[in-house]
């Protein structure tokens, strides 16, 4: 942590037959070398991707905040 800054690395694989913690190590240490320099926010429009995994969890998360006992309580989804 820098002041109020909060760094968090992760890295995965999913290949379970294929894994290489040689590769995953490198990676990650790749990131902490990017955190190193705090970088400035882009402003302005920026593109958002979703992948089909991160569209379902979207999508699943809708009809929880549609829902209208969690509406009246204040509730999160």
């Amino acid at each position: 942590m820098r002041g109020d800054d909060l760094l968090s690395i992760a890295d995965g694989q999913t290949q379970r037959s294929q894994l290489d913690p040689t590769a995953l190590v490198k990676q990650i240490l790749q990131r902490l070398h990017w955190s190193r320099e705090k970088a400035s926010p882009t402003t302005g429009h920026v593109p958002v991707l979703f992948t089909s995994k991160a569209a379902d969890m979207l999508w699943d998360t809708v009809p929880a905040a549609l829902n209208g006992k969690q509406v009246i309580e204040r509730a999160s989804p």
